[in-house]
C-alpha cells in the first residue's frame, strides 16, 4: 500500500506529538531526518517536496516549530523508499 508523502509525514508528526501529549507533558519543539534517493532524479524531488510540507504544515497548524531538519539526498539505496525519521521534545 502507497502512502501520499504529505499526509504520510503530517500522520507521522501527529503520533509522535500524540505520545508525548499522552504522557502528560506539551510538545515544544519538532525535529527531522530526511534520507532520500538522488535529488536528480524527479520522484525524489516530489518525495522530498512533499514530505517536507506535511511535517511544516503539521507543526505549524498546532503551534509547535520545526527547529531541525537534516536531508540527505545522494543515498542510492534509497532509490525507491525514502526514510523520514522525526522526533519531538517535550516538557511539562
Amino acid at each position: 500500500m502507497w502512502t501520499p508523502p504529505l499526509t504520510g509525514a503530517a500522520t507521522g508528526v501527529g503520533g509522535i506529538v500524540r505520545d508525548i501529549i499522552s504522557m502528560g507533558a506539551k510538545p515544544i519543539a519538532l525535529m527531522d531526518l530526511l534520507y532520500f534517493g538522488p535529488i536528480t532524479e524527479e520522484k525524489n524531488r516530489y518525495l522530498l517536496e512533499h514530505v517536507v510540507q506535511g511535517i511544516g504544515d503539521y507543526g505549524n497548524c498546532i503551534g509547535v516549530p520545526v527547529v531541525r531538519g537534516g536531508r540527505w539526498h545522494l543515498i542510492k539505496l534509497l532509490r525507491q523508499s525514502p526514510l523520514s525519521m522525526s522526533s519531538v521534545w517535550g516538557g511539562s
